[in-house]
């Protein structure tokens, strides 16, 4: 078996064969408002960050807003290094190119890999969390 007939195998067993109520409902809306889970955190960093003192009784605030602006910055960063990979790979979405597969979101025109969900959730998270 070649790479491109294992990659579509698994492909088919990953949609086809995890087909889950819950998570049909779940996961389209977490990939339309998925962002918002950040923002509990973000207010919790900055109240935090002005009510903690340090022992030179100096609050976080600075850091915390510095961690908020590191984490914006990187969020496009990634996103713009993603979008190069993704056009240097060039890989074709499987729902332009494969007949039969489960679809619950539109099927958009950019490549498919690298995920910019992934990296930019990454890139914006690393930095809220070291």
């Amino acid at each position: 078996m070649n790479m491109q007939a294992l990659d579509t195998r698994l492909f088919f067993a990953i949609n086809q064969g995890t087909e889950n109520r819950f998570f049909d409902i779940l996961m389209p809306a977490l990939t339309e408002r998925g962002y918002s889970l950040f923002l509990p955190y973000i207010v919790y960093l900055l109240y935090k960050g002005s009510s903690v003192k340090n022992s030179g009784d100096r609050s976080y605030l600075i850091p915390a807003l510095w961690t908020l602006f590191i984490a914006a910055c990187a969020f496009p960063l990634a996103d713009w290094i993603g979008n190069m990979i993704k056009h240097g790979v060039a890989r074709i979405r499987p729902c332009h190119v494969l007949e039969g597969i489960r679809l619950l979101v539109g099927c958009t025109k950019s490549y498919s890999m690298p995920s910019n969900h992934a990296e930019n959730s990454f890139a914006f998270a690393a930095p809220l969390f070291y």
